[in-house]
């Protein structure tokens, strides 16, 4: 074994202790770059060294580290079971918050990093946020909607891109739709943070019923409240500034499932699965100035056969939801598993047995060191 002379040995620990250390902006420049995927890789180098955990607790940081991503991962799935079961968050990933509740709890609505919850037992409503633990009750629902057919919780901020919602706590609304007892009519209110109070209700004459299982779209400043299929599949149109109801034109499609989600431009998208072809729906629709959408064709279609698996039987998959136009979610094969898909690269991963659940709605949202 080769031994250095004294000299040389300190000549070489000099030179050691002369390289500079890496600079923080390009640290930075690194860090920026960890996967999304998973949140425990912010959290391990945050605990590198302290100049690392300066860096990545920086408010300045987790600004960019959504800028760079730009889409927020998703982080699991929340689903609501057919018994009197409460909700259960399923991770996808190591992040897996507690929903501290009393009781049988539902999952309504899931938008900008908030839960919207049932409080079955205490006939309450609260806003949870997964990533801060907080949870916000509601005030009781003036008349009607008194039990709301579908709601949907979403970000009050002014200027927001919504990357950061749950760790920022802002404000937020809740915007509720339900029917009346006898006159075949729609009730809608909105609920702000802001002021802690409900609007006063707004109706419309449909004799149809909202669907309690679809996920509802925001576009601007209005929510999409999509009807039953039995009832022809009309779409409830909610204007958030305004307080008016209105309706617009059903999707073209309608096949297996269906999903309404807005578009990068201001418009709305729908989605519709054909199980006997495994073939995936989408298309595109042009909100004109008057409210009402112009569905446009054709539509794009995606084809899933080698991307969810095969059913044995009469059961074909069926699409659960869409959650801001990059993920799908499907009910799938003879054991009712659910999968996610990844529209961009149509990979496919399994998240939860279904456990006769009737509602999945994936979370999607950046967590990072210092906002839990």
């Amino acid at each position: 074994m080769m031994h250095l002379s004294k000299p040389r040995r300190l000549r070489r620990q000099r030179r050691c202790r002369s390289q500079p250390q890496l600079m923080d902006d390009v640290v930075d420049e690194i860090l920026l770059r960890l996967p999304t995927d998973d949140p425990a890789c912010l959290f391990r180098a945050s605990a590198v060294c302290r100049t690392w955990q300066r860096i990545v607790t920086d408010p300045g940081f987790s600004g960019r580290y959504r800028a760079f991503h730009r889409t927020p991962p998703l982080l699991g799935v929340l689903r609501n079971p057919y018994v009197s079961q409460s909700a259960r968050f399923v991770p996808t990933t190591s992040f897996c918050p507690t929903l501290d509740s009393e009781g049988y709890t539902i999952v309504f609505d899931c938008r900008h990093g908030r839960v919207l919850l049932d409080l079955t037992a205490s006939d309450d409503y609260a806003v949870w946020n997964p990533i801060t633990g907080d949870q916000h009750r509601l005030p009781e629902i003036p008349g009607n909607p008194e039990s709301p057919d579908n709601a949907a919780v979403l970000c009050a901020a002014e200027g927001c891109d919504h990357s950061g919602c749950a760790g920022a706590g802002g404000p937020f609304y809740v915007a509720v739709v339900g029917h009346g007892d006898d006159d075949g009519s729609a009730h809608a209110c909105l609920y702000s943070s802001i002021t802690g109070a409900w609007s006063a209700p707004t109706s419309i004459q449909t004799h149809e019923f909202v669907d309690t299982t679809l996920t509802v779209a925001l576009v601007g400043d209005a929510a999409y409240f999509p009807f039953e299929l039995g009832a022809g599949g009309n779409i409830l149109q909610y204007d958030i500034v305004e307080r008016s109801l209105s309706m617009i034109n059903p999707t073209p499609w309608n096949g297996r499932g269906r999903a309404i989600m807005p578009t990068d431009d201001g418009g709305l998208r729908f989605a519709s699965f054909n199980s006997e072809g495994y073939r995936l729906h989408l298309g595109k629709g042009k909100i004109g100035l008057d409210g009402d959408v112009e569905w446009e064709a054709p539509h794009r279609v995606i084809e899933l056969k080698g991307v969810l698996p095969r059913c044995v039987g009469r059961m074909g998959p069926v699409l659960m939801g869409v959650a801001d136009g990059a993920y799908a979610v499907f009910l799938a094969n003879k054991d009712c598993d659910v999968f996610i898909i990844d529209l961009g690269s149509l990979k496919a991963r399994k998240v939860c047995h279904r456990e006769q659940s009737y509602c999945v709605f994936p979370y999607m949202s950046f967590y990072m060191p210092g906002t839990g």
